[in-house]
């Protein structure tokens, strides 16, 4: 009976607990590896970024004073790249010289690059300003050192009084003065229409 005794103490329930464990990690790997598509593999996934975070505030300054205040739904950074990448959504705020609001961008998603801070932005971008109006285009580059934003897509320039369409664009961030390059065409509140193929001279 003492031997009995002793070969069921070795049969105890956390033993069992262990190889059942050991099968269910089993059946969970296969599993996996059969319902796994190609775009959740590591490879199609990529390299993690070095870091992340949402809801985030990214502030450029120019002489302690704000020059441009980004707010990104989702941000990543990758330091290989020196880029930091935006999705989910992004508000930009661009200052004047005085520290005074002058226009405010949204899109969809923008990378701003760390060495130059330049910036791209992408889907369905849209620029007002409270005294020259709204752009809207589906893609723009904002360049730091001259603060200037160009885009060679598609724009749309609309005022309380005019609406000027055309492709390619060049301005400051507070569109005090801008120019589309070509396939111009506009409407205006007089009832006059214009079309030209190339607009030379900048707006002012």
């Amino acid at each position: 009976m003492g031997l009995d005794a002793r070969k069921m103490e070795n049969k105890t329930p956390g033993g069992m607990n262990h190889l059942a464990l050991l099968l269910l990690c089993l059946v969970w790997l296969c599993c996996s590896e059969e319902n796994r598509s190609p775009g959740t593999t590591p490879e199609a996934v990529g390299r993690l970024p070095d870091q992340e975070s949402w809801q985030a505030t990214i502030y450029l300054l120019e002489d302690d004073r704000h020059r441009v205040i980004v707010e990104a739904g989702h941000r990543v950074f990758f330091q290989t790249e020196q880029e930091t990448r935006i999705d989910e959504g992004l508000t930009v705020q661009f200052f004047d010289e005085n520290g005074v609001l002058s226009s405010t961008l949204t899109a969809a998603e923008g990378v701003i690059f760390e060495e130059t801070r330049d910036m791209t932005v992408s889907g369905s971008v849209v620029i007002i300003s409270p005294d020259r109006g709204k752009l809207e285009t589906d893609s723009l580059s904002w360049i730091e050192d001259d603060n200037r934003i160009t885009t060679r897509s598609r724009v749309r320039i609309s005022t309380e009084r005019d609406v000027i369409t055309g492709v390619g664009f060049e301005a400051d961030p507070n569109l005090d003065q801008w120019q589309i390059l070509k396939d111009v065409e506009g409407t205006f509140d007089r009832g006059d229409a214009l079309r030209e193929q190339m607009n030379d001279s900048p707006n002012e």
